[in-house]
Protein backbone atom coordinates (compact mmCIF):
# COMPACT_ATOMS: atom_id res chain seq x y z
CA UNK A 1 0.00 0.00 0.00
CA UNK A 2 1.60 3.43 -1.02
CA UNK A 3 2.03 6.55 1.17
CA UNK A 4 -1.69 8.74 0.75
CA UNK A 5 -0.98 11.59 -0.99
CA UNK A 6 -2.47 14.74 -0.60
CA UNK A 7 -4.68 16.42 -3.24
CA UNK A 8 -2.44 18.81 -5.55
CA UNK A 9 -6.36 20.00 -7.36
CA UNK A 10 -7.52 20.81 -4.15
CA UNK A 11 -4.52 23.33 -3.99
CA UNK A 12 -5.33 24.50 -7.31
CA UNK A 13 -9.15 25.30 -6.54
CA UNK A 14 -8.66 27.44 -3.52
CA UNK A 15 -5.91 29.25 -5.61
CA UNK A 16 -8.19 29.84 -8.14
CA UNK A 17 -11.42 30.75 -6.19
CA UNK A 18 -9.07 33.24 -4.13
CA UNK A 19 -7.58 34.67 -7.14
CA UNK A 20 -11.01 35.18 -9.24
CA UNK A 21 -13.11 36.48 -5.59
CA UNK A 22 -10.04 39.15 -5.93
CA UNK A 23 -10.34 40.46 -9.04
CA UNK A 24 -14.19 40.71 -8.94
CA UNK A 25 -13.94 43.35 -5.93
CA UNK A 26 -11.84 45.46 -7.74
CA UNK A 27 -13.29 48.13 -9.93
CA UNK A 28 -13.76 49.06 -13.21
CA UNK A 29 -14.97 45.63 -13.59
CA UNK A 30 -13.67 45.70 -17.07
CA UNK A 31 -10.33 46.45 -16.66
CA UNK A 32 -9.75 43.20 -13.70
CA UNK A 33 -12.08 41.33 -16.66
CA UNK A 34 -9.14 41.31 -18.74
CA UNK A 35 -7.04 40.09 -15.77
CA UNK A 36 -9.94 37.26 -15.17
CA UNK A 37 -9.71 36.28 -19.05
CA UNK A 38 -6.23 35.85 -18.64
CA UNK A 39 -6.31 33.46 -15.69
CA UNK A 40 -9.37 31.44 -17.07
CA UNK A 41 -12.14 32.37 -15.21
CA UNK A 42 -13.85 34.01 -17.53
CA UNK A 43 -14.42 34.43 -21.70
CA UNK A 44 -13.70 37.44 -23.90
CA UNK A 45 -16.71 38.97 -22.96
CA UNK A 46 -16.01 39.13 -20.09
CA UNK A 47 -19.32 37.61 -18.75
CA UNK A 48 -19.18 34.00 -19.15
CA UNK A 49 -17.53 31.56 -16.64
CA UNK A 50 -14.95 29.04 -18.16
CA UNK A 51 -12.16 26.70 -16.81
CA UNK A 52 -9.41 28.34 -15.01
CA UNK A 53 -6.10 27.74 -17.30
CA UNK A 54 -2.89 27.17 -16.29
CA UNK A 55 -1.29 24.81 -13.47
CA UNK A 56 -1.00 27.55 -10.49
CA UNK A 57 2.32 25.79 -9.89
CA UNK A 58 4.04 28.43 -7.54
CA UNK A 59 1.20 29.14 -5.79
CA UNK A 60 0.19 25.98 -5.15
CA UNK A 61 3.95 24.86 -3.90
CA UNK A 62 4.05 27.91 -1.70
CA UNK A 63 0.71 26.90 -0.01
CA UNK A 64 1.18 23.38 0.36
CA UNK A 65 4.92 23.66 2.05
CA UNK A 66 3.26 26.63 4.39
CA UNK A 67 0.53 24.58 5.36
CA UNK A 68 2.81 21.47 5.69
CA UNK A 69 5.28 23.47 8.42
CA UNK A 70 1.70 24.28 9.92
CA UNK A 71 0.57 27.75 8.53
CA UNK A 72 -2.78 26.96 8.50
CA UNK A 73 -4.94 30.55 7.03
CA UNK A 74 -2.10 33.09 6.72
CA UNK A 75 -0.11 32.22 3.52
CA UNK A 76 -2.63 32.36 1.07
CA UNK A 77 -1.77 36.02 0.24
CA UNK A 78 1.80 35.22 0.00
CA UNK A 79 0.43 32.35 -2.21
CA UNK A 80 -1.35 34.95 -4.28
CA UNK A 81 1.60 37.41 -5.05
CA UNK A 82 3.57 34.97 -6.42
CA UNK A 83 1.00 33.82 -8.84
CA UNK A 84 -0.13 37.05 -9.57
CA UNK A 85 3.86 38.21 -10.39
CA UNK A 86 4.16 35.41 -12.51
CA UNK A 87 1.52 36.23 -14.53
CA UNK A 88 2.48 39.53 -14.80
CA UNK A 89 5.56 38.57 -16.66
CA UNK A 90 3.22 36.45 -19.01
CA UNK A 91 0.91 39.23 -20.09
CA UNK A 92 4.18 41.51 -20.99
CA UNK A 93 6.10 38.03 -22.34
CA UNK A 94 3.25 37.63 -25.17
CA UNK A 95 3.45 41.55 -26.00
CA UNK A 96 7.13 41.38 -26.89
CA UNK A 97 6.79 37.72 -28.62
CA UNK A 98 3.91 39.09 -30.65
CA UNK A 99 2.45 35.72 -28.96
CA UNK A 100 -1.30 35.36 -30.41
CA UNK A 101 -2.35 32.35 -28.02
CA UNK A 102 -1.24 31.42 -24.79
CA UNK A 103 -2.73 28.07 -22.94
CA UNK A 104 -5.13 27.60 -26.09
CA UNK A 105 -7.00 30.90 -26.08
CA UNK A 106 -6.08 34.40 -27.61
CA UNK A 107 -3.35 36.57 -25.45
CA UNK A 108 -4.57 40.15 -23.95
CA UNK A 109 -2.71 42.51 -26.78
CA UNK A 110 -4.44 40.27 -29.22
CA UNK A 111 -7.81 40.83 -28.03
CA UNK A 112 -7.93 44.28 -26.69
CA UNK A 113 -4.30 45.91 -27.78
CA UNK A 114 -0.79 46.17 -26.59
CA UNK A 115 -1.42 49.33 -24.83
CA UNK A 116 -4.29 47.78 -22.80
CA UNK A 117 -1.95 44.56 -22.08
CA UNK A 118 0.60 46.60 -20.81
CA UNK A 119 -1.44 48.36 -18.30
CA UNK A 120 -3.22 44.98 -17.26
CA UNK A 121 0.34 44.07 -16.99
CA UNK A 122 1.79 46.65 -14.66
CA UNK A 123 -1.54 46.82 -12.41
CA UNK A 124 -1.37 42.78 -12.25
CA UNK A 125 2.03 43.55 -11.04
CA UNK A 126 0.91 46.07 -8.30
CA UNK A 127 -1.98 43.83 -6.82
CA UNK A 128 1.18 40.68 -6.50
CA UNK A 129 3.13 43.32 -3.85
CA UNK A 130 -0.17 44.68 -2.72
CA UNK A 131 -0.68 41.00 -2.07
CA UNK A 132 2.68 40.46 -0.28
CA UNK A 133 2.48 43.57 1.95
CA UNK A 134 -0.76 41.97 3.07
CA UNK A 135 0.97 38.88 4.16
CA UNK A 136 3.29 40.95 6.20
CA UNK A 137 0.82 42.49 7.77
CA UNK A 138 -0.52 39.48 9.15
CA UNK A 139 2.74 38.13 10.19
CA UNK A 140 4.33 40.85 10.82
CA UNK A 141 7.35 38.59 13.18
CA UNK A 142 8.77 36.82 9.85
CA UNK A 143 7.01 39.53 7.48
CA UNK A 144 10.19 41.51 6.99
CA UNK A 145 12.26 38.56 6.33
CA UNK A 146 9.24 37.40 3.33
CA UNK A 147 9.45 40.96 1.93
CA UNK A 148 13.31 41.08 2.11
CA UNK A 149 13.68 38.07 0.00
CA UNK A 150 10.66 38.16 -2.19
CA UNK A 151 11.50 41.70 -3.27
CA UNK A 152 14.91 41.03 -3.76
CA UNK A 153 13.74 37.64 -5.88
CA UNK A 154 11.07 39.93 -7.64
CA UNK A 155 13.70 42.48 -8.91
CA UNK A 156 16.07 39.00 -10.04
CA UNK A 157 13.44 37.76 -12.07
CA UNK A 158 12.70 41.05 -14.04
CA UNK A 159 17.14 41.07 -14.41
CA UNK A 160 16.38 37.75 -16.17
CA UNK A 161 14.09 39.17 -18.40
CA UNK A 162 16.57 41.70 -19.65
CA UNK A 163 19.06 38.69 -19.95
CA UNK A 164 16.73 36.91 -22.15
CA UNK A 165 16.26 40.02 -24.38
CA UNK A 166 20.26 40.59 -24.45
CA UNK A 167 20.35 36.90 -25.77
CA UNK A 168 17.79 37.13 -28.66
CA UNK A 169 19.24 40.40 -29.90
CA UNK A 170 22.95 38.70 -29.53
CA UNK A 171 23.83 37.02 -32.76
CA UNK A 172 24.06 33.19 -32.02
CA UNK A 173 28.21 33.83 -33.03
CA UNK A 174 28.81 35.94 -30.32
CA UNK A 175 30.30 34.65 -27.42
CA UNK A 176 28.28 35.48 -25.14
CA UNK A 177 26.08 33.07 -26.57
CA UNK A 178 26.98 30.29 -24.42
CA UNK A 179 25.31 27.76 -22.35
CA UNK A 180 26.58 29.78 -19.14
CA UNK A 181 25.12 32.94 -20.12
CA UNK A 182 21.88 30.87 -21.03
CA UNK A 183 21.89 29.35 -17.59
CA UNK A 184 22.10 32.68 -15.88
CA UNK A 185 19.48 34.15 -17.92
CA UNK A 186 17.01 31.06 -17.18
CA UNK A 187 17.71 30.47 -13.73
CA UNK A 188 16.62 34.25 -12.71
CA UNK A 189 13.94 34.62 -15.19
CA UNK A 190 12.31 31.24 -14.64
CA UNK A 191 14.06 28.90 -11.51
CA UNK A 192 14.34 31.71 -9.05
CA UNK A 193 10.54 31.77 -8.55
CA UNK A 194 9.56 28.30 -7.91
CA UNK A 195 12.94 28.39 -5.50
CA UNK A 196 11.40 31.05 -4.15
CA UNK A 197 7.58 29.56 -4.11
CA UNK A 198 8.99 26.73 -2.07
CA UNK A 199 10.96 28.94 -0.04
CA UNK A 200 8.98 31.57 0.89
CA UNK A 201 6.07 28.99 1.63
CA UNK A 202 8.28 27.26 4.27
CA UNK A 203 9.51 30.31 6.08
CA UNK A 204 5.75 31.16 6.49
CA UNK A 205 5.26 27.65 8.23
CA UNK A 206 8.19 28.07 10.33
CA UNK A 207 10.29 26.12 9.05
CA UNK A 208 13.89 25.09 10.33
CA UNK A 209 16.39 26.72 8.73
CA UNK A 210 18.17 23.78 7.33
CA UNK A 211 14.95 23.03 5.78
CA UNK A 212 14.50 26.82 4.50
CA UNK A 213 17.99 25.70 1.81
CA UNK A 214 16.53 22.31 1.15
CA UNK A 215 13.63 24.13 -0.10
CA UNK A 216 15.22 26.76 -2.17
CA UNK A 217 17.23 23.78 -3.54
CA UNK A 218 14.35 21.83 -4.34
CA UNK A 219 12.33 24.85 -5.80
CA UNK A 220 15.23 26.29 -7.88
CA UNK A 221 16.14 23.34 -9.48
CA UNK A 222 11.83 22.44 -10.71
CA UNK A 223 12.58 25.69 -11.93
CA UNK A 224 14.97 24.81 -14.05
CA UNK A 225 13.17 21.03 -15.09
CA UNK A 226 10.46 23.20 -15.99
CA UNK A 227 12.07 25.33 -18.90
CA UNK A 228 13.67 22.30 -19.58
CA UNK A 229 10.43 20.54 -20.55
CA UNK A 230 9.51 23.87 -22.21
CA UNK A 231 12.05 23.64 -24.46
CA UNK A 232 12.01 19.65 -25.25
CA UNK A 233 8.10 20.71 -26.16
CA UNK A 234 8.79 23.63 -28.48
CA UNK A 235 11.19 21.62 -30.28
CA UNK A 236 10.41 18.23 -30.46
CA UNK A 237 6.56 17.25 -29.11
CA UNK A 238 4.30 16.34 -31.47
CA UNK A 239 1.76 18.42 -32.90
CA UNK A 240 -0.90 16.38 -31.66
CA UNK A 241 -0.29 17.00 -28.31
CA UNK A 242 0.17 20.03 -27.94
CA UNK A 243 -1.47 21.51 -30.92
CA UNK A 244 1.39 23.46 -32.37
CA UNK A 245 4.00 22.18 -35.34
CA UNK A 246 7.20 20.83 -33.63
CA UNK A 247 10.49 22.79 -33.90
CA UNK A 248 8.78 25.73 -32.77
CA UNK A 249 11.43 27.26 -31.19
CA UNK A 250 13.97 26.99 -34.57
CA UNK A 251 11.13 28.59 -36.67
CA UNK A 252 11.34 31.68 -34.50
CA UNK A 253 15.44 31.68 -34.03
CA UNK A 254 15.59 30.92 -30.49
CA UNK A 255 18.65 30.69 -28.47
CA UNK A 256 17.35 27.77 -26.38
CA UNK A 257 19.90 25.04 -24.67
CA UNK A 258 20.13 22.58 -27.67
CA UNK A 259 20.35 24.97 -29.88
CA UNK A 260 23.22 27.13 -27.97
CA UNK A 261 24.83 23.70 -27.86
CA UNK A 262 23.94 22.34 -31.57
CA UNK A 263 26.60 25.02 -32.78
CA UNK A 264 28.97 25.53 -30.32
CA UNK A 265 29.87 21.50 -30.80
CA UNK A 266 28.98 20.99 -34.48
CA UNK A 267 32.70 20.99 -36.49
CA UNK A 268 33.63 24.57 -37.87
CA UNK A 269 32.29 23.90 -41.44
CA UNK A 270 28.46 23.16 -40.43
CA UNK A 271 28.63 25.28 -37.54
CA UNK A 272 29.09 28.32 -40.31
CA UNK A 273 26.28 26.56 -42.08
CA UNK A 274 24.07 26.63 -39.13
CA UNK A 275 25.16 30.28 -38.51
CA UNK A 276 24.06 31.15 -41.85
CA UNK A 277 20.74 29.31 -41.54
CA UNK A 278 19.96 31.61 -38.58
CA UNK A 279 20.64 34.45 -40.36
CA UNK A 280 17.72 34.51 -42.50
CA UNK A 281 14.80 36.40 -41.61
CA UNK A 282 12.46 35.28 -38.75
CA UNK A 283 10.14 33.12 -39.18
CA UNK A 284 12.15 30.67 -41.02
CA UNK A 285 11.19 29.00 -43.88
CA UNK A 286 10.45 24.85 -43.73
CA UNK A 287 12.60 23.75 -45.44
CA UNK A 288 14.87 25.63 -43.50
CA UNK A 289 13.48 24.80 -40.43
CA UNK A 290 14.16 21.20 -41.09
CA UNK A 291 18.00 21.52 -41.67
CA UNK A 292 18.65 23.32 -38.68
CA UNK A 293 16.69 20.35 -36.93
CA UNK A 294 18.91 17.88 -38.63
CA UNK A 295 22.18 19.39 -37.17
CA UNK A 296 20.30 19.37 -33.71
CA UNK A 297 19.91 15.45 -34.17
CA UNK A 298 23.59 15.25 -35.57
CA UNK A 299 24.77 17.01 -32.65
CA UNK A 300 22.92 14.74 -30.08
CA UNK A 301 21.39 18.13 -28.81
CA UNK A 302 18.02 15.84 -28.02
CA UNK A 303 20.02 13.58 -25.98
CA UNK A 304 21.89 16.38 -24.14
CA UNK A 305 18.80 18.16 -23.42
CA UNK A 306 17.39 15.04 -21.50
CA UNK A 307 20.72 14.46 -19.65
CA UNK A 308 20.19 17.85 -18.37
CA UNK A 309 16.60 17.62 -17.58
CA UNK A 310 17.17 14.40 -15.25
CA UNK A 311 20.54 15.67 -13.42
CA UNK A 312 18.18 18.35 -12.52
CA UNK A 313 15.40 16.83 -11.92
CA UNK A 314 17.27 14.18 -9.60
CA UNK A 315 18.89 16.83 -8.04
CA UNK A 316 15.63 18.21 -6.97
CA UNK A 317 14.68 15.18 -5.41
CA UNK A 318 16.97 14.54 -3.46
CA UNK A 319 16.62 18.07 -1.42
CA UNK A 320 12.77 16.90 -1.04
CA UNK A 321 13.48 13.66 0.27
CA UNK A 322 15.71 15.60 2.88
CA UNK A 323 13.00 18.02 3.95
CA UNK A 324 11.25 16.95 7.31
CA UNK A 325 7.91 16.69 6.09
CA UNK A 326 5.20 14.55 6.18
CA UNK A 327 5.52 11.65 3.86
CA UNK A 328 2.23 12.93 2.39
CA UNK A 329 3.67 16.12 1.44
CA UNK A 330 6.65 14.11 -0.36
CA UNK A 331 4.80 11.43 -1.74
CA UNK A 332 2.35 14.68 -3.32
CA UNK A 333 5.72 16.89 -4.78
CA UNK A 334 7.57 13.64 -6.30
CA UNK A 335 4.14 13.01 -8.33
CA UNK A 336 4.87 16.69 -9.57
CA UNK A 337 8.46 16.06 -10.46
CA UNK A 338 7.52 13.10 -11.98
CA UNK A 339 4.86 14.27 -14.31
CA UNK A 340 7.59 17.15 -15.61
CA UNK A 341 9.85 14.47 -16.52
CA UNK A 342 7.13 11.76 -17.89
CA UNK A 343 6.46 12.13 -21.56
CA UNK A 344 9.53 13.74 -22.51
CA UNK A 345 11.88 11.30 -24.06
Amino acid sequence: MGIPQISFETYQERINEALDDLLKSKRPAEFYGMMRYFLGFTGSDLQKPTVPVGKRLRSVLCLILAEAYGAKDTAMSLALSLELFHNFTLIHDDIVDRDEMRRGRPTIWKIWGAHHALNVGDAQFLLAIEQMNLFIKSCPEIGWRVEEMLRSRYAEIIEGQYLDFRLADLPLTDSEVNEEFFFTMVDKKSSVLVGVAAQSGGIAGGAPSTDERLLWEYGFLLGRVLQLQNDFVSLWENHSNTGRPPHGDIREKKKTLPIIHTYRTLPPEEAQHMKELYDLPAPLQEEVVLEIAELLEKAGAREYLLQELEKNAEGSLQALQSLSVDDSVKATLRTLNHSMVVGVS
